[in-house]
């Protein structure tokens, strides 16, 4: 981590420290966390630590780069050449009259199932982001990107909601990351004046529109049922000129991921709007080391799933269970040995051999 960070030792004791509280009590409420752990000193002197923590204000990015180094690094011990969907969306939730609208980017590999978090911008204002806060979030993981998309050792695609649409934008993750599917409003132009919402409404429930132009094609398809009218209006625009219109579909569905992760970090697992934070740098913070649990948790849940442990729950909840229960019974103290045990276990992984070292640890 010291190659995308600058932390201290400090710095990193703080950090494990609020991993460890976090894991193990399912929640980024600070006064519960420094309650709650078995540390040497008072609650009260913990506590102050953590606000001391964020009150440095640091630039955490380099805790998302980090992340996404070490999960291309697992993922080539098992493939060749991967296929990683990057999603990009926005989530937001109000503590008095602090609005908190994250601008969020997952990277998702479908083979495996897991997906973290990896970039982060609290736009601190309700509504949409801009072409300019989109790039910010997207450029420095292209840096780390560009030799493997050279090399043709990935295949990347970007996935976006009706927000994440217009010229600049399309251009921008075209010649990027060479491909994206974003989905589109009615008021899309497809060609010589006509919009989405006019082929549409010529469309029969199911059915499927596959129109191509230059370069990029657009996929409509009316959906059967829907719980919001507004929604039965699927519209797709991609620079995929191969792949069947029911595929591109199929692919979209993947952008589902990162409103799982959202689920999961509020209601399933860290509780993020607990937080107090009112500062954006702090909010930012607070969201990097969620990351790095959230990170952790889909790797065990994943081991667990392999070996058929914790019944038929997904793979966050897999992992987050059993690290609570595993964590509860842990000094604090040893939270720097976990570190090692996880580190030692990715040098040794080997193409199947990941989860069975990995289960190894967990069980």
């Amino acid at each position: 981590m010291k190659d995308f960070t600058n932390f201290t030792v400090y710095n990193l004791e703080v950090m494990s420290l609020l991993v460890y509280g976090i894991l193990s009590e399912n929640t980024v409420n600070l006064n519960h966390i420094a309650e709650s752990l078995p540390y040497w000193a008072q609650n009260s002197s913990l506590y102050k630590r953590f606000i001391r923590f964020f009150d440095k204000k640091m630039d955490l990015r380099g805790v998302g780069l980090f992340l996404l180094r070490r999960f291309l690094w697992l993922l080539f011990q098992r493939f060749k050449k991967i296929k990683l969907y990057l999603i990009i969306d926005r989530h937001e939730w109000h503590y008095g009259r602090k609005v908190n609208n994250l601008l969020t980017v997952m990277i998702y590999e479908p083979r495996l199932g897991i997906g973290i978090p990896i970039q982060v911008l609290d736009l601190n204002s309700r509504g949409n982001s801009s072409f300019l806060e989109r790039e910010l979030v997207l450029e420095e993981i292209y840096n780390i990107l560009r030799d493997y998309l050279g090399r043709d050792l990935v295949e990347l695609e970007v996935l976006g909601d009706r927000e994440f649409i217009g010229e600049e934008w399309e251009e921008y993750t075209g010649k990027r990351f060479g491909n994206y599917t974003l989905r589109v409003r009615r008021d899309y132009e497809v060609k010589e004046g006509r919009r989405v919402g006019e082929i549409f409404e010529d469309m029969c429930r199911g059915e499927v529109r596959d129109i191509r132009r230059d370069g990029w094609r657009i996929v409509i398809k009316r959906l059967e049922s829907s719980s919001d009218r507004r929604d039965e209006c699927l519209a797709l625009v991609t620079l995929d000129m191969e792949s069947d219109a029911e595929e591109i579909i199929d692919r979209y569905r993947a952008r589902w991921w990162i409103e799982r992760m959202f689920f999961n970090m509020e209601s399933n697992g860290f509780k993020i709007s607990e937080t107090h934070f009112r500062d954006s740098s702090k909010v930012e913070m607070l969201f990097y080391v969620m990351a790095i649990c959230y990170y952790i948790s889909e790797v065990v849940g994943k081991v667990l799933e392999k070996i058929g442990e914790e019944g038929r729950r997904s793979v966050f909840l897999r992992g987050v269970r059993k690290l609570k229960r595993l964590l509860r019974g842990i000094l604090v103290r040893e939270v720097e040995k976990i570190w090692e045990i996880l580190l030692e276990y990715e040098r040794k992984l080997r193409n199947d051999l990941v989860f069975a070292l990995v289960a190894k640890g967990v069980q």
